[in-house]
């Protein structure tokens, strides 16, 4: 086979075997994330019900002290399940917790995140706000799909990406045009980090685009890797650039009458999974070939077309990707590294390879599964009927051809070798249970047609042991292939939700405890206001172990496809077990959850009602310190120019070709870096401005990294005025309060610096230049609300020809009659009212057309966007989503004076995420970004 090399790096989290979680395979450390508690607190009919993870790095019996507001609740440390019932709590506690090792207490983790909605008696839920695309050129009406999750920013919590699907998505076998794909990253909070946008030349449907979410090269932080094409845009709005994406024609359409896609480039692309942009692009292997029919089966696009992904750590340390083309005749199975910023090919496995013959072909899913098959401690492919082996060779073959589901998991105590239940679409086969090592058959019971679904699991502890079940009136089976039952009430998902170590079904929006001895069930959720995805398979957009204990977490689309919506158990537990994601094998589950045909994640390892505790301690090795138990001292940064020095909440006009410098204070270790746009960075605290964008400025990011790995980000919006040649940082900090209606408001006049905070918490400059002859007076708050602002006012006698206020729609008193509008850049002489000190003095007017960049940004949830034009001129004013849809229109067609102008942009009812707005005046267009933050 053809064989690449791998280049090894330092993992963040190093896990040595199976995490001796009752696995016997040999020695083999394994990369995983370095996650924090992921505390959650849920609003129960008295008090909280507070839970967190074991950590793949910690002593089974580890002890934990839960505290609220900084009081300790428990008497002695915890040592049972990881979850606490809190009987007061009060309206906002703040919970968190500390680990006690070896008697010495810890520090305390991250804030607990508050879950105040139920549904039901056995759950609690928030909802994550999507920003979703509008409609597409070919009518679809796009809706959330499938989903991931991964640690995007390095810091320790997830965030999650989802895939919006048009209502005109096709499977392979229709024809039909289809719109585009996006792929959207979003935090548990709702704040959008980015968007791709796929483009025309990838098809819609669910065999086209699986993504992969995971770090694959141990940075801390992970990437995304998906198939791409001509047209493609990463998460900052840019076609594709790098590779053999940097001769593509972005503009070709190479879809043809019936919307399928048979020619063109087609490319593997990483991209970064913090800020969406591209770093890495390729060849996509296999390729189509020259002849469809001879190599793929069909000449209109069917077979071609059916691509699978996943992630296997097939050196038994480090992730890689797999990436694959075809089931039903010729199958190309590729994995490849993310190493070092290059992206290579580690294996090719393909049925055409003369060693393998006809007898491989045909013998794939429609989804792939990941384990380790014959426990050496790498990562097999089980491909269906096939399981290919760490090293891109094949480990066996049934020759039971192509299905529809696949099963995977430690089925037996106290053995290591996974078993697969298969059910099969071809012949007879019906339904299989066979090892994953060899394929020798446990059981097959024949049935003949299309068996398109079957389902794996210990569903009763009071009737032990796996249990298989599948559709065609396959029945209900024991690990013999006995009769054991009815068919349970669905054959889709199986979930851990109830705190046994048996699962309940999955279904739709629904979690059904199964009985086996009684044939029955009992809803423990029923997702109101929530629909699942795939039609009749009716999956959740996604289920995963994403916070709180071992249980895991279902993300479902709400109905008006607008939000996700995270459902979490409210039910005790007297289990204590890792986190499922420290297990390599559920956590590359997770990744190729979203892959065809979706099926639930199983773990690498043995879980039943009779599986042996305690855990033994996983051996684990960490590249750096464990973030959870590495307390993040809280940091002031400062902005420091010369002799000056502004705090990093403020904004600050400094002069262009100045040094500007962090100062920042924080105890301990720790390294500052810069991050801009067109991949510009700055390592250290230090940074010319002239090493910045001068024509346009930009959002920075400005992060600090502590030495054990947490982050705090400060977001500098870096302006260059071009008259005064000065610069204005603009500074969001994330994690602000901005519950507070006190307002602090001042004037800037000759540039000088002063600060308002307005009912929102959000920080703003005042500029006002100098005009002889012009006077009037500024009344301004030094504390107090809108609603009794007069009380607190006072008068500041100024000179101005322009001035920009802020105040979310409210006005400031001018005069005694006199109002401006809140957020609005505005001459003296041109106000909507006639001050009585105004004077006659001339303005001015621009010598050419421009687009000033807005201010505050970024911003929340109202900016304003300035311009000037030299003379009168027609102006349309629009700002644009990232998919090209119209969010705003601010000035529509209408004849504009020469002079200066501005609008205000409300973003109230849209999502966080980059914007971009536009000015045409007559042949005059210029465009530019915004960000906004909620």
């Amino acid at each position: 086979m053809k064989t690449v090399m791998g280049i090894f790096l330092l993992p963040v989290l190093i896990i040595s075997g199976m995490m001796s979680l009752g696995s016997t395979a040999q020695a083999q450390t394994k990369q995983v994330e370095n996650l924090d508690r992921g505390l959650i607190a849920i609003a129960q009919e008295n008090g909280y019900l507070v839970s967190w993870r074991l950590l793949g790095n910690e002593a089974y019996d580890t002890g934990f002290n839960v505290y609220r507001d900084g009081e300790k609740l428990n008497e002695a440390p915890i040592t049972g399940a990881t979850l606490f019932t809190d009987t007061d709590g009060g309206e906002a506690p703040n919970y968190t917790v500390r680990a006690v090792v070896d008697g010495s207490e810890q520090t305390d983790s991250k804030p607990a995140r508050l879950i105040k909605n139920t549904e039901g008696e056995h759950a609690g839920y928030f909802d994550i706000p999507l920003n979703r695309p509008q409609q597409g050129p070919e009518g679809g009406i796009y809706s959330p799909n499938d989903a991931s999750v991964g640690d995007l920013n390095g810091d320790g919590q997830y965030e999650v990406v989802v895939k919006w699907n048009p209502s005109n998505a096709k499977d392979n076998s229709q024809a039909g045009k289809t719109d585009n794909v996006y792929l959207d990253a979003y935090t548990l909070d709702g704040a959008m980090l980015w968007r791709i946008d796929l483009g025309r030349n990838i098809r819609a449907g669910a065999h086209y685009t699986q993504f992969m979410v995971y770090d694959f090269d141990g940075s801390g932080k992970a990437e995304l890797m998906v198939k791409t094409a001509p047209g493609t845009k990463d998460g900052n709005g840019n076609f594709l650039s790098k590779g053999p994406a940097a001769s593509a024609n972005h503009s070709a359409d190479f879809r043809n009458s019936d919307g399928y896609i048979l020619r063109g480039p087609e490319y593997l692309t990483v991209f970064d999974g913090e800020t969406g942009a591209e770093l890495a692009t390729t060849e996509y292997v296999p390729v189509r070939g020259g002849t469809m029919q001879e190599d793929w089966g069909d000449s209109y696009g069917n077979r071609v077309d059916r691509f699978l992904a996943g992630v296997a750590y097939v050196d038994g340390e480090k992730p890689s990707a797999i990436f694959a083309r075809g089931y039903y005749t010729r199958m190309v199975v590729v994995a490849w590294d993310w190493r070092n910023g290059e992206l290579t090919q580690r294996w090719v496995f393909d049925t055409d390879d003369p060693e393998y013959g006809s007898s491989w072909e045909g013998q794939g899913n429609h989804q792939l599964s990941v384990a380790d098959a014959d426990n050496d401690g790498r990562h097999e492919i089980i491909y269906g009927s096939v399981v290919i082996d760490d090293d891109g060779s094949g480990l066996h073959n049934t020759g039971q051809g192509h299905g529809d589901a696949l099963h995977v998991t430690q089925m037996v105590k106290g053995d290591p070798i996974p078993k697969i239940f298969m059910p099969h679409e071809w012949d007879q086969y019906g339904v299989s249970l066979r090892n994953a090592d060899d394929g020798s058959m446990l059981f097959n019971n024949d049935k003949s047609g299309d068996i398109g679904r079957g389902a794996a699991a210990e569903l009763d502890s009071e009737v032990p042991g796996f249990k298989f079940w599948a559709s065609s009136g396959m029945g209900l089976y024991d690990m013999d292939g006995n009769v054991a039952g009815q068919i349970p009430s669905s054959i889709n998902h199986v979930v851990w939700w109830d705190g046994e170590l048996s699962r309940e079904l999955l279904n739709s929006n629904r979690v059904t405890k199964w009985s086996v001895a009684n044939n029955s069930g009992t809803t423990l959720l029923s997702g109101s206001g929530t629909a699942s995805v795939n039609g009749t398979k009716s999956n959740p957009n996604l289920q995963a172990d994403i916070l709180g204990d071992w249980r895991e977490e279902v993300l479902l689309r709400t109905t008006d496809n607008e939000r996700l919506r995270v459902f979490t158990t409210t039910m005790p537990t007297d289990h204590r077990l890792y986190t499922f994601m420290h297990d390599p094998v559920y956590r590359t589950a997770i990744a190729w959850q979203n892959t065809a045909y979706n099926q639930p994640p199983h773990p690498g390892f043995y879980v039943a009602s009779d599986m042996d505790f305690p855990l033994s301690t996983p051996d684990v090795e960490f590249a750096q310190e464990d973030i959870s138990s590495c307390a993040l001292t809280p940091i002031t940064p400062f902005l420091k120019v010369g002799d000056g020095e502004f705090e990093a909440t403020a904004n600050a006009f400094v002069e262009f070709g100045a040094t500007v410098s962090l100062a920042p204070q924080a105890e301990g270790e720790g390294s500052w870096s810069w991050t801009g746009p067109e991949g510009f960075t700055a390592e250290g605290r230090e940074i010319t401005l002239e090493e910045l964008r001068e024509e346009q400025g930009g959002s920075y990011f400005v992060r600090y990294t502590n030495a054990c790995g947490s982050q705090t980000k400060f977001t500098f919006d870096i302006q260059v005025e071009p008259e005064p040649t000065e610069v204005r940082f603009a500074v969001d900090m994330e994690g602000q309060d901005t519950s507070r209606g006190v307002f602090l408001t001042g004037v800037i006049v000759n540039w000088d610096i002063v600060e308002m905070e307005n009912v929102y918490g959000d920080i703003y400059t005042h500029v006002m230049e100098a005009e002889p002859g012009a006077s009037g007076i500024y009344y301004y708050m030094t504390t107090g609300t809108w609603d009794n602002y007069e009380e607190y006012k006072e008068e500041i006698p100024i000179t101005c020809t322009a001035f920009h206020t802020s105040g979310r729609g409210r006005g400031y008193n001018m005069g005694e009659e006199d109002m401006i509008l809140a957020h609005k850049w505005s001459s003296c002489e041109t106000f909507d009212y006639e001050m009585a000190t105004s004077s006659e003095s001339e303005i001015s007017l621009p010598d050419e057309f421009t687009l000033r960049q807005n201010y505050p940004n970024p911003f929340n949830p109202s900016t304003v966007i300035s311009y000037q034009l030299p003379v009168n001129s027609k102006v349309n004013l629009e700002v644009f989503d990232m998919s090209g849809r119209v969010v705003a229109s601010l000035v529509d067609g209408r004849i504009q004076p020469a002079g200066t102008h501005a609008e205000v942009f409300e973003a109230a009812d849209l999502a966080s995420g980059m914007y971009i707005y536009q000015l045409k005046a007559g042949d005059f267009s210029m465009t530019k970004k915004l960000l906004l933050i909620k």
